[in-house]
């Protein structure tokens, strides 16, 4: 009984988390669009290049973020026993030490490296250098928001977080309709509007948590040096693996502007927001289900966690096919409709990004309940150094003149690599067999991939234009329902999908009568 409500609740934090990403999805497309079109291309690159090496640190409070919701929700779960104000207040503690570290790290190797080696025009040196001032502020407020987002996921509060995430994109688009109007310096003015929007949403959240759960931000010390110890150790392991794992995208975004110009940088920009609104949807799935997860866990429930896990990676997978399957066959189609004139390599780049994208879609989860054992350091290394080994092979492809997308070619292999080491470590740390979830999750997983290759022969008749694209959207989807109903799903699967549908066809019998 208990889990059929934890499943019930899982289904609608998933709902709240696939409602905000439509509308933010559909929101984030044009805005990026018109950023790209106000800007242009060397100044949206510039942004790309700059932005990202304080993005380092910011996607880094991001990742960081999983501290705080394995540790949270280790204490929720252990119930009357828990402290989690006690353990609240550490994380914020340690958070700000990070924000610290930011401010150091952007004012010295952000400067040092705009000042010295940015491939940029000399005018433009004091815009960069605006950016980067900007872009290291969002991201010491994201590093210090971390702690009551992780009390927000941890509760399972994702109604009030989707929300909040809507209200800051709907303000992102009417602050991108007054830059298009507005005069002077227009690449500054983005990044004022970008920081403006992060401390909004920062003190939104703040406000929220001081509201709904004041007992647990009640500020005390916690003089228990053995729990500093116990987080900051684990952060930073964590904080190896985010930085190898950003380290990776902002190393190939310098890589690419050594090797050739901004404009293939804003192909690759423009890119991975193609792929990082797609894999948005896919990580809604997880997101609704880490705080179970984590709780299963540190409640002695290892089975119903490794259960979890082995539904998600598969259904995250099939969930991707469904915006990637489209926007692979309609690529330029998707490019030339929504920028009117993409940079070059965009569609080779967003291609492959979303094929990479897709493999790791088989990991979905495998973080959640190593970062839920506590024991993560060997993981941790092994995971960096795969990561980072993308940056030496880039270079080395670059320097044999290979075409800049061949970078996200080698990725992907290095990501196949990245699953087999998780795997490797999650069998070494809990009850997870690999010969369950090959049968669970790959076999099936690969059925569906041979039957909807026929697909792309959709390709030929491809143009921009909403009709035809909406048409191979549609087509494609019902494919893929029916191949993964057939090819799959289980027996216990298609005895739900068949219960439920019933129930539906039933229902809607008797209001016609």
């Amino acid at each position: 009984m208990t889990n059929n409500k934890d499943n019930t609740k899982i289904f609608i934090n998933t709902i709240f988390l696939y409602f905000k990403l439509i509308i933010s999805t559909f929101i984030g497309l044009y805005v990026s669009r018109e950023v790209l079109r106000i800007l242009g291309e060397s100044d949206f690159g510039l942004y790309a290049v700059v932005g990202g090496i304080v993005a380092l640190m910011n996607f880094l409070s991001t990742v960081m973020s999983s501290t705080s919701y394995r540790f949270i929700a280790i204490e929720i779960g252990k119930g009357e026993n828990g402290d989690v104000n006690k353990i609240f207040n550490t994380v914020l503690v340690i958070h700000s030490f990070l924000a610290i570290i930011v401010l150091i790290f952007g004012n010295t190797v952000g400067m040092w490296y705009v000042n010295n080696h940015l491939n940029v025009a000399a005018e433009k040196i004091a815009d960069a250098q605006y950016i980067l001032h900007t872009s290291i502020f969002i991201a010491m407020a994201n590093v210090l928001s971390v702690p009551c987002l992780g009390l927000i996921v941890a509760k399972e509060k994702f109604f009030y977080n989707s929300m909040l995430e809507i209200f800051c994109s709907l303000l992102k688009l009417a602050f991108i309709i007054f830059l298009t109007y507005a005069v002077g310096n227009k690449l500054r003015l983005y990044a004022s509007i970008m920081l403006l929007v992060d401390i909004v949403k920062v003190s939104a959240v703040y406000i929220y948590c001081i509201i709904k759960d004041r007992p647990t931000l009640r500020w005390k010390i916690n003089r228990c040096i053995n729990d500093y110890k116990a987080i900051f150790s684990y952060s930073g392991w964590i904080m190896l693996g985010a930085t190898a794992c950003v380290g990776q995208t902002q190393g190939l975004a310098i890589i690419i502007n050594k090797f050739f110009t901004t404009a293939v940088n804003a192909a690759f920009g423009v890119a991975q927001q193609v792929n990082s609104y797609i894999m948005m949807f896919v990580r809604s799935v997880s997101q609704a289900a880490v705080p179970q997860m984590m709780k299963n866990y540190s409640g002695g429930n290892t089975e119903r966690t490794i259960s979890l896990l082995n539904h998600i990676t598969k259904y995250a997978f099939f969930i991707m096919l469904f915006p990637a399957i489209p926007c692979m066959i309609c690529m330029q189609s998707v490019l030339d409709l929504w920028l009117v004139n993409p940079p070059a390599y965009t569609a080779e780049f967003a291609v492959f990004l979303l094929i990479n994208g897709l493999v790791n879609c088989l990991g979905v989860g495998f973080d959640t309940v190593i970062q839920a054992t506590g024991k993560i350091k060997k993981y941790q290394i092994g995971f960096s150094t795969i990561y980072l080994l993308t940056l030496p092979v880039s270079i080395l492809l670059f320097a044999l003149k290979l075409a800049p997308y061949s970078i996200i070619i080698a990725n992907i292999g290095l990501a196949i690599c990245q699953l087999a080491w998780q795997s490797h470590i999650l069998t070494k740390l809990t009850d997870f067999k690999i010969g369950v979830y090959v049968r669970k999750t790959i076999v099936p997983v690969g059925k569906v991939t041979l039957c909807i290759t026929p697909l792309f022969i959709l390709s030929q008749w491809s143009t921009p234009s909403l009709l035809v694209i909406g048409g191979i959207s549609i087509i494609t989807s019902l494919y893929l329902i029916i191949a993964i109903y057939f090819c799959g799903f289980d027996l216990e699967e298609k005895s739900i999908v068949k219960k439920i549908t019933s129930k539906i066809l039933r229902k809607l019998w008797k209001r016609q009568q």
